[in-house]
């Protein structure tokens, strides 16, 4: 019977030891990517964002020859989903139209019935297609926001900057951006000296609960489970 060299022993040894480091190095590896990956994973889910019309604030400034004229508008409702990963968004933001005022009755009764025509158009809506920019859910994040606005019956594209925070499931944002009203079809209120802009500076200062779906979705089911039964 042949045996094995002391030498040849040693090589196999080796051999074992190295495969052996190699399996550890391996799965500490994959341990460590699972580790690093997971809150990537976790934002990379599908937000649903619903504002709070009590603490929103929506407001807008037009530009005067003789003075600028401030008024305010309402927030109905409004809820966006958001893909973080792509940056894909869907949703409304819903103003009521006939809710918009400036302080002044004679002034927002003709605002009302040439120029916003809200009568017949008593929503304004905003549809939320895309969000650019990294949303950080524990954090500050400087956003554009992309979609259209339906503004008397019709569409039109819009893109601005929005800055927004997340602390522990409240969403609070900031944004402002400029209305080309009179190019958009509306009406110019302008009359003899007193001449206005043809634009209209838009704020919005929101407030929120942000969720991601499934939890969302597991919080509409547990209320709807929570309600009692016609009788």
């Amino acid at each position: 019977m042949q045996h094995a060299r002391p030498d040849q022993r040693f090589e196999v040894g080796t051999l074992r030891q190295r495969g052996l480091e190699a399996a550890v190095g391996w799965m500490t590896a994959c341990l460590v990517a699972a580790v690093l990956l997971w809150p990537v994973q976790a934002v990379a889910a599908e937000q649903v964002l619903v504002l709070d019309p009590q603490t929103s604030r929506l407001s807008f400034e037009l530009g005067g020859t003789v003075h600028d004229v401030h008024g305010s508008l309402v927030l109905a409702h409004a809820e966006l989903h958001i893909e973080p990963q792509t940056g894909r968004a869907w949703g409304d933001v819903v103003l009521e139209a006939r809710a918009t005022a400036t302080g002044n009755r004679s002034r927002d009764r003709k605002m009302h019935r040439d120029v916003l025509a809200s009568d017949r158009y008593p929503e304004i809506v905003l549809h939320l297609e895309q969000v650019n920019g990294e949303l950080d859910l524990a954090g500050t994040s400087d956003l554009v926001l992309v979609g259209t606005i339906e503004l008397h019956g019709e569409e039109h594209a819009f893109s601005f900057p929005s800055r927004v925070t997340c602390d522990k499931g409240r969403l609070t944002g900031s944004a402002r951006f400029v209305i080309p009203y009179v190019a958009w079809g509306l009406e110019d209120p302008s009359f003899l000296v007193f001449r206005v802009a043809k634009e209209v500076e838009v704020e919005l200062e929101v407030e929120g609960e942000l969720r991601d779906a499934e939890a969302a979705q597991g919080s509409e089911a547990a209320d709807a489970a929570s309600e009692p039964a016609d009788r």
